[in-house]
């Protein structure tokens, strides 16, 4: 592995690349980072994503779109979204990537296409900018989009050839915008086009950020194809972080290399050294790329007001925006109501539920202010689906009405029921994409009582993760890795939950869901602690208190807290972990939740004991005896250790000063 960041490693690696385009060995994947130069001007994946957003928003929602900003979906994200909200019209935002006008990066493919023997470009770009360059000066281009493009055999040929993996702009029954076909990854026939490439060229990666990586370790096959691939080389813009390829540079070794440029200065510098100077066309097209505002705006305003609100709302729900979803459902509701529209009214009242459910699931909202309106609202989805014979929906509201009552022990066995009648529906229509849904529901709401519980448990959180996979369901896959962490170190397996709360994280930022992956750091640090490695422990305890406290889930914070003071405990940071389990033991304190209590005195009795204290050691363990009557519970046993020890340790003393 090589970072060239000195300038004699750099030229000598410049002068690698072009041998290896004089001998026909090389190749080009490019992404979109090449077309965002003027005068193409194409918007970044962050740029494009808070475009959608905001032109689905008005004046009366000026509000939720700072939140939806400031929660940072990823415009395959918001796509997914919209799509399963407006189908095609969806992708009429895509529209803005249409741009006329390629910049100097595309125009010097093309010329190394013409002048330096380059015949293979690969690119998850939707826009037809390189296409355009190479007709400019006129290069014949062969593009590979269609699935039978990519089965037909490839053959010899002198043109150069685009493979578009996502698609083109002018094709839009071919593109892949949204995050399930990346999750999915390539079909066989791309994947097996692609694993050929990569074993015959060296690939140079031009403005390709590899976040997809973050959703799909393999997506490009690049770890497949390891073995007997020639390498890559990887451009990175100054001050990009190369963290995403970390582990394709270790299995590469010296056949990776890193290189840093900005574009298109480094491609035409590069050029001049493979023998291929650039130069403008006789006559570029005249003027900039699209404006980004103004084409998502105009694709925005040919919505109806019912489909940017209800657009609005749904990704509020997605991104756990729950009081915002709330209010713009209502909104909704009141609106179907006026236009005594049924089918409204039925997702209305089902989202305005699914709001509250979710609010009084997070600590935000108590049963007592809700649980009237919630089950109104249930029953009048329920009702309406039932007469507009929509068994999906109906088995998505009897999902929502067991996650409510779920959520009170003593109504456990009603929500299996309507756990059932959900399954019911949803088989009935064949909705295997939700029922990962409901599998993963009730595997967290199952007991871990008993062995046969948690194997129950975890064949049950298997099976989600093989529907959610199948479906390309990133927010079902992460709970159910989730969840199979939490049981797999209920086993006793302790590597392997380390391993899948490492997945439940990694997806959980791709999603951008904070309330997922402060649940999802909070099992990893457990995971961590039993594996003995404290750091890291620390490290994701202290970033799922910063989630939970920016939440407002409080019990969440204080079981972090806790988790945070035992990590510090064990690297010797005494003085911190004393301060995290008062501040668990606070928050449990005004919460009067008795064991949360109990565990952070028990730290703090032990981090006394540690420091030559054993006054302070013995009002803790106190504490620990006097909130819990469970003689049997880990923290009250060891408590009573803690109090002998320190009473021990304080008679010692007085009988020294006597």
């Amino acid at each position: 592995m090589t970072d060239s960041t000195e300038d004699s490693v750099a030229a000598e690696h410049l002068e690698f690349l072009a041998g290896k385009l004089r001998a026909g060995e090389l190749a080009f994947f490019c992404g979109a980072g090449i077309s965002m130069a003027p005068p193409s001007r194409l918007p970044s994946w962050r740029e494009l994503a808070e475009g959608i957003a905001t032109a689905l928003s008005d004046d009366d929602s000026a509000a939720h779109l700072q939140h939806l900003l400031d929660a940072g979906l990823r415009p395959d994200v918001i796509m997914q979204i919209l799509l399963e909200v407006l189908g095609e019209q969806a992708l009429g935002g895509l529209s803005v990537l249409d741009s006329k006008v390629p910049n100097t990066t595309h125009r010097m493919i093309a010329r190394l296409a013409r002048d330096g023997g380059l015949r293979h470009v690969l690119t998850t770009n939707f826009d037809c900018l390189i296409e355009i360059a190479c007709e400019e000066i006129g290069v014949p281009v062969r593009v590979i989009v269609t699935h039978a493009d990519f089965a037909a055999p490839a053959g010899p040929d002198d043109r150069l050839t685009l493979y578009k993996l996502h698609g083109t702009i002018e094709r839009p029954d071919t593109l892949v915008a949204d995050l399930t076909g990346i999750v999915r990854g390539l079909d066989v026939v791309k994947a097996d086009r692609v694993g050929r490439l990569l074993a015959t060229y060296h690939m140079l990666f031009l403005g390709y950020s590899g976040q997809d990586f973050a959703v799909n370790a393999d997506y490009l096959m690049l770890e497949q194809a390891h073995q007997g691939a020639p390498g890559f080389t990887w451009n990175l813009r100054h001050g990009e972080s190369d963290g995403v390829l970390t582990s394709l540079l270790e299995l590469y070794g010296d056949r990776a290399v890193v290189t840093r440029g900005d574009l298109p200065d480094f491609l035409v510098e590069w050029g001049a050294r493979a023998g291929v100077a650039f130069s403008e066309p006789a006559s570029p097209p005249e003027g900039d790329g699209p404006s980004l505002v103004t084409g998502l705006r105009g694709w925005a305003e040919g919505l109806s007001d019912r489909d940017r609100r209800f657009g609005l709302g749904r990704l509020c729900l997605y991104s756990g925006l729950w009081d915002d979803a709330l209010e713009i459902m209502r909104v909704f509701y009141r609106q179907a109501a006026d236009a005594m529209e049924p089918r409204d009214l039925a997702l209305a009242s089902y989202y305005v539920a699914h709001a509250y459910e979710r609010l009084h699931a997070f600590e935000r909202t108590p049963a007592s202010q809700i649980s009237g309106d919630v089950l109104i609202r249930i029953d009048n989805a329920e009702s309406l689906f039932k007469r507009l014979g929509d068994r999906r929906m109906l088995g998505l509201s009897y999902l929502t009405r067991a996650r409510y009552l779920g959520q009170d022990p003593e109504r456990a066995r009603l929500a299996l029921r309507y756990y059932q009648l959900a399954d019911e529906e949803l088989l009935a229509v064949d909705d295997s994409a939700t029922r990962a849904e409901l599998l993963n529901d009730i595997a967290e709401q199952m007991p871990f009582e008993r062995l046969d519980d948690l194997v129950d448990a975890l064949r049950v959180a298997g099976e989600a993760l093989d529907l959610a996979r199948v479906h390309g369901d990133l927010r079902q896959m992460a709970r159910s890795a989730s969840v199979t962490g939490d049981v797999q170190l209920q086993l006793g397996r302790v590597a392997e939950a380390a391993a899948a709360q490492a997945d439940a994280v990694r997806w959980s930022r791709v999603l951008a869901d904070p309330a997922a992956l402060q649940l999802a750091l909070q099992r990893r640090g457990l995971s961590l602690l039993r594996l003995r490695d404290w750091a890291a422990a620390r490290t994701a305890y202290a970033e799922g208190v910063e989630l939970a406290e920016r939440l407002g889930l409080f019990a969440r914070q204080a079981t972090s807290l806790t988790g945070l003071g035992m990590a510090e405990e064990q690297l010797g940071e005494l003085d911190a972990a004393d301060r995290h389990y008062g501040d668990a033991a606070l928050m449990s304190l005004l919460r009067r939740s008795a064991l949360p209590f109990g565990n952070a005195e028990h730290g703090r009795a032990r981090v006394a004991e540690l420091a030559g204290r054993p006054e302070a050691a013995k009002f803790h363990a106190l504490n620990v005896l006097y909130s819990c009557e469970d003689a049997n519970w880990p923290s009250y046993t060891q408590a009573i250790g803690v109090l002998r020890s320190a009473t021990g340790r304080l008679l010692q003393i007085r009988y020294a000063d006597d």
